[in-house]
């Protein structure tokens, strides 16, 4: 991760990068990018089996196709995904999802549907493909949606595991503001270097200054280097200082 695909500044998921051009199946980083046409984030879908499992799609104000068509804004690659099955809208913070009369269908929470409101942690099915859908709106710190489980990668591919989606940081003021930075299973690493998971432009920061220890749930901040690092245990929409920039967190 760490390096900017052009696609993804587009607010295109990995799926629709590998059905246009065949690139690895690798996440790519969503740092820098500020979604559909430099509009700030409004939530995200997050594919919980399948090709697309631990993956998110970025969603901004706006309507936007989902189907496995290139043309789509959320390209899936999964078989049972017809070439432009559904669409999602984001407006004023409301979402809305509909139906384009896709082949077997859409769900919310398991209930066929031609159209609905959705909520943060409802779950979408589409086709035989499912996802979380997580809001970006900032909610009560601590607050905790319904999430379904996830599966193991081992149930879906012989190799080894990937490091997979388990939240975001969300810009709230500046030159980042609604723009998402993707936390990934594992320790994410920021500060100005190049090539980090999360690299800020940011004269105050060290080349390296700390990291977010991400596990399923769970979202630690350890800043400094040395003997003695600060850890700070976060909660969902958490606000955070990283320099000079403003962020809050969500964790799936």
């Amino acid at each position: 991760m760490g390096k900017v695909c052009p696609l993804a500044e587009r607010g295109l998921g990995r799926g629709a990068m590998k059905s246009q051009f065949g690139l690895a199946h690798s996440l790519c980083s969503t740092q820098s990018a500020g979604g559909f046409n430099g509009q700030s984030v409004g939530g995200w879908l997050v594919g919980l089996n399948g090709q697309h499992w631990g993956e998110d799609f970025r969603i901004c104000n706006g309507t936007h196709s989902i189907g496995s068509g290139y043309k789509s804004n959320i390209c899936l690659t999964h078989p049972d995904v017809s070439v432009r099955h559904a669409e999602i809208s984001i407006e004023s913070g409301a979402v809305s999802l509909h139906d384009l009369g896709g082949r077997d269908g859409l769900l919310v929470n398991g209930q066929q549907i031609t159209s609905a409101q959705l909520l943060d942690g409802d779950e979408i099915g589409i086709g035989a493909a499912r996802f979380i859908f997580r809001t970006a709106l900032r909610m009560e710190p601590g607050y905790k949606p319904t999430l379904r489980p996830r599966p193991a990668s081992s149930t879906f591919r012989n190799e080894a595991p990937k490091r997979v989606c388990l939240g975001w940081l969300v810009g709230l003021y500046g030159p980042y503001a609604g723009q998402d930075f993707r936390l990934v299973s594992g320790d994410n690493e920021f500060g100005s270097e190049r090539d980090l998971e999360l690299t800020l432009v940011d004269s105050k920061l060290a080349q390296r200054s700390g990291y977010f220890a991400v596990a399923s749930g769970e979202c630690v901040l350890i800043q400094g280097n040395g003997t003695n690092p600060t850890r700070r245990p976060l909660l969902d929409s958490d606000e955070v200082q990283i320099g000079s920039h403003s962020f809050f967190v969500k964790i799936l």
